[in-house]
């Protein structure tokens, strides 16, 4: 008889040596899903509401045993590391694994880059369908935005808390049953947002790291520092370029007001590099703000002016005109959501359309390179 697998998030351990069947999931398979999503749910609530009147753990990694009757009599490291021993050892039984909140936190810290916002969250009444019928009940809402820098992921994920708990009332002697009701949860706005910020982190980390923590604890190894970005090397500044290699440039006020006046070509172009720039211009002192700003908006008044002059024109312009068409705004929009979508940086696209067209800024394209660079970023 086939052994089963034990049940670890992120992570599958499976000791038998025959795969399984790829079949659609037995009613036994979905309960023991159901099974164990709720046993994980109630795991991550009360870590939750441990940490919002004070409590604090060292946890990095939840470990949840579960008496079933497949899966193995002893996990070895995986039982004697649970406090107190594993209660099912020596029964046949399998362990839930996976990365709390505590945990989430530290493996944030750890791989650094991830920038976390949450929103305050609020009481919404919101109405379900629940065995046939319509009911309204009490949640608490969280939105949650995260930013993974080093690959320039964002998601913003929303989250819902109920803002009452079941709790126990007495006992029905007659029934021989207890009794339960409902009160308002006082730590339910933390909760709610403490297992928002859990689930937005866990979403932005790579799956490997999350699985190389949760492996090395089944192996009682202590969790390894996620592998750092590489730190790019300074180049001497008079060492010539070499054919596509983009060199990071210094922002300086000389610089932007140089590149405003000598390397702006179209008005798009303008906005773009503006808009790549604006965190270090606001951080300017205001004399020096200003100048960068004169210098924008005189540079957009002449490419005003070019307008009016070439529109007078216009109706005079033979058809037959082979003037390159410009890159669209749809190509630029196009472009960048690829990338992004392929986890690159500025700087890496920037890379690869000076590789694929010679040209590195979107806005600088012709309407055929733009094609060019979408139909590459594709494959």
């Amino acid at each position: 008889m086939q052994e089963k697998k034990a049940e670890i998030e992120g992570l599958t351990q499976d000791d038998s040596e025959e795969k399984e069947k790829d079949n659609e999931p037995s009613l036994d398979e979905i309960l023991e899903k159901t099974k164990q999503a709720m046993v994980v749910e109630a795991t991550i609530n009360d870590e939750a509401t441990k940490m919002a009147v004070g409590a604090y753990s060292e946890d990095v990694v939840y470990n949840i045993p579960r008496l079933t009757g497949i899966g193995k009599e002893d996990w070895g490291v995986v039982c004697d590391k649970m406090p107190g021993g594993c209660p099912y050892k020596g029964r046949k039984h399998i362990h839930t694994l996976g990365i709390g909140i505590n945990g989430a936190i530290k493996i944030a810290n750890a791989y650094g880059g991830i920038k976390i916002t949450a929103q305050n969250p609020e009481i919404k009444e919101i109405t379900f369908l629940d065995k046939g019928k319509m009911v309204s009940m009490a949640f608490w809402t969280s939105s949650v935005t995260g930013i993974n820098t080093k690959t320039e992921n964002e998601l913003t994920l929303p989250y819902q808390h109920p803002a009452m708990k079941k709790t126990k009332t007495g006992w029905d002697d007659k029934a021989k049953k207890t009794l339960y009701g409902y009160e308002f949860d006082e730590y339910g706005a933390q909760v709610c947002t403490s297992k928002n910020i859990r689930n937005t982190i866990l979403k932005l980390i790579p799956d490997n790291v999350q699985a190389k923590w949760i492996r090395e604890y089944s192996e009682d190894k202590p969790a390894s520092e996620p592998e750092k970005p590489k730190e790019k090397k300074q180049e001497p500044k008079d060492k010539p370029k070499e054919n596509n290699v983009i060199e990071l440039q210094e922002e300086t006020l000389e610089w932007a007001l140089d590149y405003l006046e000598n390397k702006i070509k179209a008005l798009r172009h303008m906005e773009n590099w503006y808009a790549k720039h604006s965190a270090w211009i606001s951080s300017l002192p205001s004399e020096e703000k200003a100048q960068i700003v004169d210098a924008y908006n005189t540079k957009q008044a002449e490419f005003a002016a070019q307008q009016e002059g070439s529109s007078e024109d216009e109706s005079e312009t033979d058809q037959g005109d082979d003037t390159p068409k410009p890159a669209t705004v749809a190509q630029d929009a196009t472009i960048k959501k690829l990338a992004k979508n392929k986890g690159m940086t500025v700087a890496d696209l920037g890379k690869f359309c000076l590789e694929t067209t010679g040209v590195e800024e979107t806005a600088d394209m012709t309407y055929e390179q733009a094609a060019m660079v979408i139909a590459e970023i594709q494959k």
